[in-house]
């Protein structure tokens, strides 16, 4: 990668916990250029984090210790907001995904990107989809989401909005990406 003159920007992707100093030297001698480092923060309420992301996701702390990390070997960090996991209300979703994404920012990270639950085949969030007790988040609330970041953090912020389609627009869950 490191020597394709066009590539300006690498993105990759990473578990809190395997970011450390080590992996980063690794990575950095393969590129010299502007690497970001995305790590799936998903919500800042344990609840949510526990019963609706049910990913094994490592404490807030050791996402604390990653951005640092990052940071301190010259990486940018991109902290993965979900809006809408399985069991929360549109209002939840809207209030869980803001609070964690200024959190992410406050907390020291370069980037947030906002992911609208999106309906793959053979997942929680598709079966209950199936059974007509789950929707992904509305458009507006992904806007109502992105409007209470920005006016929120009381600065200028990196944040992005992921891949958003609706399972309902699609021909079934199946189609939806």
């Amino acid at each position: 990668i490191s020597r394709h003159p066009g590539v300006r920007k690498v993105i990759i992707e990473s578990r809190a916990e395997y970011v450390t100093d080590k992996a980063l030297r690794i990575i950095r001698d393969s590129f010299g250029g502007l690497l970001e480092v995305g790590i799936g923060l998903e919500s800042v309420n344990p609840e949510v984090r526990e019963l609706c992301h049910h990913k094994n996701l490592p404490d807030l702390n050791t996402v604390l210790d990653a951005v640092g990390t990052l940071k301190a070997n010259g990486f940018r960090s991109l902290l993965y907001v979900n809006q809408k996991p399985p069991f929360l209300t549109e209002k939840e979703a809207i209030e869980d995904a803001a609070e964690s994404a200024l959190w992410a920012y406050e907390s020291g990270a370069d980037a947030v990107s906002i992911e609208p639950t999106s309906l793959q085949p053979n997942t929680l969030a598709d079966h209950l989809y199936e059974l007509g007790l789950f929707r992904v988040p509305w458009l507006w609330s992904v806007r109502e989401v992105a409007r209470n970041v920005i006016n929120g953090a009381g600065r200028r912020v990196d944040l992005r909005i992921g891949g958003y389609f609706d399972g309902e627009v699609l021909s079934g869950s199946q189609g939806a990406a």
